[in-house]
């Protein structure tokens, strides 16, 4: 019987560093840095936190702040990610294509905190609302705060105050009558 072969290693690629507090519930602030791949899969330049965030990894690896080790955490359980220091918007949002909606909102996430900011999102004019941009399948999302961004996972959210009421979807072919609105 032959031993077996040993597995390829991969090719090491450099990673781009980006500093980052991380909220999780019931833990305290976590700072250190993400590390996002040099070239993004939809787009020029390097991968985004929010990419990284919104991507098919189980856990995404923190290394804290001033220490060798790492936190290997589940998106799933992280309320929050605010890019510290000089983090250029590249390296936090990936380009838009068109803000087609812009909405003042609180949230409120499970843990109790709550923060108030600018949400910014583009959907078809059938489906302007932010229930409808809550509702879509990205786990994390962009609120634009008086000091800077923070990214939210959806999926720690108990409750989104809106100050004012959506507009009413445009009628098409698939949009039922508009009778109000229901945000």
């Amino acid at each position: 019987m032959k031993p077996p072969r040993p597995l390829p290693i991969p090719e090491y690629v450099r990673k781009v560093r980006t500093a980052v507090r991380v909220a999780l519930p019931g833990l305290d602030l976590l700072e250190g840095f993400i590390s996002l791949a040099p070239r993004a899969e939809h787009h020029d330049g390097p991968q985004t936190i929010l990419e990284r965030l919104n991507g098919p990894d189980r856990f995404v690896p923190i290394q804290r702040s001033g220490e060798r080790d790492v936190m290997l955490v589940n998106p799933l359980d992280i309320e929050s990610v605010e890019p510290l220091g000089n983090v250029p918007l590249t390296l936090v949002l990936p380009p838009a294509f068109r803000i087609t909606h812009e909405e003042r909102v609180r949230v409120r996430f499970m843990s109790g905190r709550q923060v108030e900011g600018v949400l910014r999102f583009e959907l078809p004019d059938e489906l302007n609302r932010v229930s409808d941009f809550l509702n879509a399948d990205e786990d994390f999302f962009a609120l634009h705060l008086a000091h800077g961004t923070l990214l939210v996972n959806k999926r720690r959210i108990s409750l989104t105050r809106l100050y004012e009421a959506s507009p009413r979807p445009a009628r098409g072919e698939r949009s039922a009558p508009a009778t109000g609105t229901d945000d």
